[in-house]
């Protein structure tokens, strides 16, 4: 596993920590990890809803 999938895991891991389950379903489950260039971290998420969300509730989370 790749630095990369490794802080992936560990984000999920403390996504479930911080997280209802409802809320890891809607707004983890389909996104991915594109790539971490620095401290610059690009994820896919499939719907532009999403992204208010995320960047609400997951940048503790996402710190590389």
């Amino acid at each position: 596993m790749d630095k990369n999938q490794q802080f992936w895991q560990r984000f999920l891991e403390l996504s479930q920590q911080t997280n209802d389950a409802e809320s890891i379903q809607f707004f983890v489950d389909r996104a991915e990890l594109v790539s971490i260039d620095g401290d610059t971290i690009t994820v896919y998420l499939d719907n532009p809803i999403k992204q208010d969300y995320w960047e609400n509730n997951f940048q503790e989370n996402l710190r590389v």
